[in-house]
Parts: structure tokens; sequence; C-alpha cells
């Protein structure tokens, strides 16, 4: 009881509170971190050959057994803290800032940071540690994961207190991520992947895609492929889906659809009168098709798979199964097209909810998740767990959960065995709540999860998503919303101007990347999906676009025509406007037009 968290009856903090300031007010935090990387537990006496040697040894021996003390104390208030938090949701964290004030907090994580940094980088291989020294690595890795989770749902510290100095390339790198690096490089991105900042852990991951989609020949010669798709546009999920189903059902194997996935795939668009459209598929119809197919199978105004939680992300429907009876299928199906994109390195439209994306990165939900799917109910089981035995007698509550029945009326469904007849009182509510969190996040969509993750696996492998948080996933899957990058745009970008005088061209692109960084993140992102068929930027910036982003200035009659594009070369054809107020609008009307490939 002394090592919980809350408060002892005299309002003093607990124990290991006191013990944690006590320890931070005796030695500086670099101090500290060379007592509890180094191995006072095991330093030996040293052997004394003259008095004077021996006197001087005598006089050191306190200093020793101080450090001792401190190693243990660090060590009982990292334990009792961890301990502590299992205990305390995101609201006492945050808001009531207990067990510890969230500035002590901060202090704890960059000591954890710190000492980690010492033991498994410096002083690697980890075999090579005293028995302590091992033994604090464990418990301070396990906290410092803890507090980067509480960290990735609500942020409370800034996001680079979190790394290590800069790590050498010549071990983080893309081999690391592969399981082909150094071992104490492997160690860090499969235990600790925070340390290493966001931009060189995307770097890996994309460069780990790069040498997927080489290995599986994607980069064939132009008109080699293994899968061509005729789609309409109004009903792209419906064709896509049919004829997808079609090659797969010729295929032995789970393993072989995903090496068909990965094979090049040619599309032809077919308008809503169903006519061809004009657009020779050299990379951009694919993209394009990837962009809305994936729009299209996440839209819930017309999808009832996918529900969203109240801040709109999206999550499996419990109840697919009575409204679909082959759901399943359709879920996989849909992991595919996820994994389509992200294998392809196409930033798509949907936005997931924190405790879906880690069932992506083969993790659970936890207590602490449910606010995130159903604010009222988490609120309701947190004032529970306050409760004394009366009230949670007139709240009358068992081990099992109501839902509704798709003929009406509700079912109950047990928590655990005999759960209908298990009350809930002081001793087992926090079971309760951790057991009806776990029924709610995870057990009640189970099965179309497994069989969205069967489909995204087939093409991207869950040890590269494992090295990143919840939301730096989504990003890698959607992108940001962030305002364009002009000025990335601008210094990646070539401009050719056969027909005009250098002066000239350097006035009117003026015009123009002034226009487009005035421009809104709507119309941003249509113009990117103009040109390149996608709407977002490449995750690490322009300089990774390929083909390169490019303009072609068009001279004659150019008052007359609207601006073009080459999506398979992400070319940009510019005619060149009399005034700066027509190229506005032009390009406006042009961005904004959705006409597929039929305009000209």
């Amino acid at each position: 009881r002394a090592l919980a968290w809350s408060a002892s009856p005299a309002d003093e903090p607990p124990l290991f509170v006191r013990i944690w300031r006590h320890v931070c007010s005796l030695q500086t935090p670099r101090v500290l971190v060379g007592i509890l990387a180094g191995s006072p537990s095991t330093t030996a006496k040293p052997a004394a050959e003259t008095p004077a040697a021996a006197a001087a040894a005598e006089a050191a021996a306190p200093a020793i057994i101080s450090d001792r003390a401190k190693t243990s104390c660090c060590f009982l208030a990292f334990v009792s803290y961890l301990y502590a938090l299992e205990g305390c949701n995101d609201h006492q964290f945050h808001v009531e800032e207990h067990p510890l004030r969230l500035a002590e907090a901060e202090d704890m994580i960059v000591l954890l940071r710190d000492v980690l940094y010492d033991l498994l980088w410096r002083q690697s291989p980890v075999a090579s540690l005293g028995w302590m020294q091992k033994l604090t690595a464990a418990v301070a890795c396990t906290l410092f994961s803890h507090l980067y989770s509480r960290d990735s749902r609500r942020r409370f510290v800034e996001g680079d207190l979190w790394h290590w100095p800069a790590l050498p390339v010549s071990e983080i790198n893309p081999l690391s991520l592969g399981g082909g690096g150094s071992g104490r490089s492997s160690l860090v991105l499969a235990t600790l992947p925070q340390v290493v900042p966001f931009q060189a852990r995307a770097g890996m991951y994309s460069a780990q895609l790069d040498t997927m989609r080489q290995q599986s020949q994607a980069y064939a010669p132009f008109g080699h492929h293994g899968v061509n798709l005729t789609v309409r546009r109004d009903h792209i999920y419906q064709d896509a889906k049919e004829q997808f189903t079609r090659y797969f059902a010729q295929l032995p194997s789970a393993s072989a659809v995903g090496a068909l996935l990965r094979q090049r795939i040619m599309v032809v668009f077919l308008d809503n009168h169903g006519r061809t459209e004009m657009g020779v598929d050299g990379g951009g119809l694919f993209k394009e098709f990837v962009d809305v197919l994936n729009r299209k199978i996440f839209d819930t105004t017309d999808n009832n798979l996918w529900i969203r939680n109240p801040n709109g992300e999206l999550y499996p429907n419990p109840s697919s199964g009575d409204i679909q009876a082959t759901h399943l299928e359709h879920f996989t199906f849909m992991g595919q097209m996820l994994g389509l994109a992200m294998y392809n390195k196409i930033s798509v439209e949907p936005v997931f909810a924190n405790f879906f994306l880690k069932r992506l990165q083969g993790q659970l939900g936890e207590l602490n998740d449910l606010h995130s799917m159903d604010p009222d109910l988490f609120g309701g089981l947190m004032q529970m767990l306050k409760m004394d035995a009366g009230d949670l007698e007139e709240v009358d509550r068992k081990f099992e959960v109501e839902l509704a029945s798709p003929f009406g009326g509700v079912v109950s469904v047990p928590l655990q065995p005999n759960g209908a007849t298990v009350a809930v009182t002081p001793d087992n509510v926090h079971a309760y709540a951790v057991q009806l969190a776990n029924f709610k996040l995870n057990n009640q969509f189970s099965a179309q999860a497994r069989a969205f993750l069967r489909g995204l696996r087939m093409l991207i492998p869950e040890r590269l998503l494992k090295i990143f948080s919840p939301h730096e996933l989504q990003t890698l899957i959607s992108g940001t919303d962030k305002p364009l990058d002009v000025k990335d745009l601008r210094q990646n970008c070539g401009v050719v101007h056969s027909h005009f005088t250098t002066e000239r061209t350097q006035e009117y692109m003026q015009w123009f990347w002034e226009l487009l960084e005035a421009m809104d993140v709507a119309d941003q992102q249509n113009f990117l999906r103009f040109v390149t068929s996608c709407p977002r930027p490449p995750l690490l910036g322009f300089a990774t676009l390929s083909p390169r982003f490019g303009i072609r200035l068009i001279g004659a009659d150019g008052d007359t025509k609207l601006p073009m594009a080459g999506t398979c070369y992400n070319l940009l054809k510019l005619p060149v406007y009399s005034t700066r107020q027509l190229l506005r609008d032009k390009l406006l009307v042009a961005i904004s037009a959705n006409a597929g490939f039929e305009m000209s």
C-alpha cells in the first residue's frame, strides 16, 4: 500500500514519490545516469597493498555504498511508478497529474532515455552487462515504453525529448529493419524505436518497400504485368472486387495472391456513360485507382461495414455480420487494397481509430484506449473505480455486457465464465473495467480485424509497422493535412520553357508559386491529385517523388486552353496566360473539374 500512488490519509505523497524526489535532490541527472548505467552493485573493494592504499580504499567505501543506495532507490522508484501507472487512467495522469507531476514525469523520461542509451548502446552487447544493469535496463525499458504510449495518446512532452543522440547510419539503416543490421541496432528498433526520429524510421520503412518491390519484379518492363482491370468510376468497388476475385480464384495460396498483388496492375477507367477514358496507364491511372478505391471502401455513407468513433475515426462495425453474410470476405479484400496503397507508397484518406491502428501493429487495445471509442462508457467506468461497496451495490453491475440483437431487443454476453452471476465489488471492479474494455476494443470485432489483417499482411509485414506509434502509422497511411510545402516542391521541380525568355519564365513561375502558396489545403490537394493522381505529398518530401515533379510551359494560344497533366510522369502542362488572374481562374477550373482523363 505504501507504494500505491493514491495519497495517504495525511495527504502526503506516496512513498515512491518521496524516494524519487529525494534521490533527485542529491544528484544531477547526469550523475544519476552514470550511477545507474554503471555497475555499483557488483563493484568490488580494491585490494590494498600498502597502509596508505588501505586507508584510501576505506575512505572510498561509503561512496560506493551511497551509489548502491541511490541505485536501489531509483530502481524502487521505477518499479513503483510502473506499478502505479497500471492503475492510473489518462485523465488522472494528464489532468490530476498523478502519480507524478507532469514536469517530474518529463524528468524521469530524460533519465530513463539516457540510462538506456548508456546501457543498450554505449555498453552493448547486453550480454556483457552485470546482473543489476540488466535488471535496471529491463525495468527502464518497460517504463520508458509505457510513458511513450501515454504520450502517443495525448502529447505531454516535446517529440524530440524521446530521441537519443544521432546514431551512426552504418548501423541504423534499412538493413536493421530487415534483421540484417548490428545486434544493438536490431535490439533498439525492436524494443525502443521511439529513440530514433520518425523521419529516419520512415526512410527505413520506405527503403524496405523499395527492396520488396524490386524483388517482386514490380518494375518489370512496360507492358509486362499480372493484372488488367477495367472499372467504372461509379462502380469502382464492385468492379475491382469482382475482377480481383477472378484472378485470386486461379491461385493456390495466400502467398500466391500476395505475389500477384505485387506485380504490375494496369487499369482502364470507364466514364459514367460506359465509354473508355483516353488515359493510358503508365502508372498514373493505377495511382488514381488506388486512391479512389480506398476512398470508396472506407466511405461510411454507403458502407455499413465500418463505423466511426466520436472523432470520426474508423474501426470495423461489430455488427457487420448481421448486415452482410460475406462480410469477412469483404474485410480481407479491403485489407488487401489498403496494403496495395501502402506497398506502392500511395497516401490514402482513411483515418483509423487509435485502438484499431494498434491491431495493425499486432497489439491489443487497453482500458485507456476505450475513451477513443466511447467517452461516456469510459467516464462511467472511471467513476465506478472510485465507488465504495454501497455505491457499487446500488449500480448492480455483473460481469456481462448487453448488446443489441439483430432481431430486436438485447442479448447479454458474459465477460468471463458465469459472468452473469458475478457481482461487481470494490475487490473486482478494476478487473471488470479491464475485461469490459477488452471486449469492446478487441473481442467484439476480432473476426473482422483478423480478416482485414489477413489481407493487409499479404503485402505489408507486421515488422515494418511495429516501429511506429499508432499516430505515426496513420501518417504513413494517409500523410498529413498540413498545407503543402511549396518551398520543398519548388526546390524539387523541373521547369521546361523552350519558347520563353528566362525573364518571362521567372516572372510567370513566380505568379504560379504565389498562387499555389495562397490556395487552401483542399485546393492544394486537388492540385496534387490533378498532377500526380495522389492528393498528398510524398511522406519523405518531393525529393523522393519518382518521376520528378515537372512543369512544361505551353505558349501557343495559351489563353484559350486549360492546364493538363501527365500523371504517369508527374508533369503539369501549363499554358502561359496573359494575366495573373487568368492563370488563377484556369488552374482552379482544371484541378476542380474531377473530369478523369476526358478533359483536354
